[in-house]
């Protein structure tokens, strides 16, 4: 049997399945439309993109013309892949200490980071430096945000860092909070 579009597949119902008034119908006829029927229909069990046609509205939104909806998916996953690729992910440390102590919370970060910008923060906060560790017990001053900056562009793919921020300069007292940019 072959598979049939929806014009070829009525005529062929037609054709084969007439009222059966003179007793036309005989199984042989009924299993060639039936047939027919499951080869040109989609089946989501044993079907996949590639057996689904796929005509576009829009030429030329398409590098390459798809004729079936793997091709046109294929061509969209590439496009997503390019744009998640090219588009920097903005993250942040977040920081938070208490006038009372010297020492921030510990953050962690992993591989290559660029920071970028300034830090954030209200204007409570004059100053702050900050510090680097791989155990959490041995601390390694980095200065301000700049020196920070330069180690952390250094650091390897694998490198697993933690980051605190450290004397801070400030006026008032309490919690106090500020954010680093980075990518």
């Amino acid at each position: 049997m072959a598979k049939k579009n929806r014009v070829d597949l009525n005529a062929v119902i037609q054709s084969n399945l007439p009222d059966n008034t003179t007793d036309f119908i005989t199984p042989a006829l009924d299993r060639e439309v039936e047939i027919d029927e499951i080869d040109s229909c989609f089946n989501l069990e044993d079907d996949t993109a590639f057996d689904v046609n796929y005509t576009p509205t829009t030429v030329a939104d398409w590098d390459v013309t798809p004729t079936e909806v793997a091709g046109s998916l294929d061509e969209l996953a590439g496009r997503v892949k390019t744009i998640e690729n090219s588009l920097p992910i903005v993250k942040i440390f977040e920081f938070f200490f208490n006038t009372s102590s010297p020492t921030s919370n510990e953050v962690p970060s992993y591989g290559t980071v660029d920071i970028f910008g300034t830090e954030r923060q209200d204007g409570s906060i004059t100053s702050v430096e900050y510090e680097t560790s791989t155990d959490k017990i041995n601390w390694t001053n980095r200065g301000n945000l700049a020196g920070l900056d330069a180690f952390m562009i250094g650091a390897t793919s694998t490198t697993f860092l933690w980051i605190r921020a450290v004397n801070p300069v400030v006026t008032g007292l309490g919690e106090k909070g500020f954010i680093v940019q980075y990518n």
